[in-house]
């Protein structure tokens, strides 16, 4: 699978939009059973760290960096409550 797909053609980030965008693709495709948790966990670290040292408009703002952060604590609460359910 291509590293970038939630990206496209392009492999920088330009809006917070776009962030938004990709993060919640993300969820949604752990959600239908696409990507495992790793697979999606991971994809966001990578998202978090592609704002954070590259792109300083994006970091200026925050925004996107909460966005990231909140995905990946709904990431966490989604895979958590697998489990609670099971028992």
């Amino acid at each position: 699978m291509d590293r970038h797909v939630y990206l496209g053609e392009n492999e920088h980030l330009h809006s917070e939009a776009q962030v938004k965008k990709i993060c919640d693709g993300i969820i949604r495709d752990y959600r239908s059973g696409k990507i495992s948790y790793k697979t999606a966990m991971d994809r966001l670290v990578e998202m978090e760290n592609l704002i954070i040292p590259r792109t300083e408009a994006l970091r200026a703002k925050g925004a996107s960096e909460s966005y990231v952060e909140m995905s990946k604590l709904k990431l966490e609460k989604m895979y958590a409550a697998r489990f609670m359910r099971r028992h």
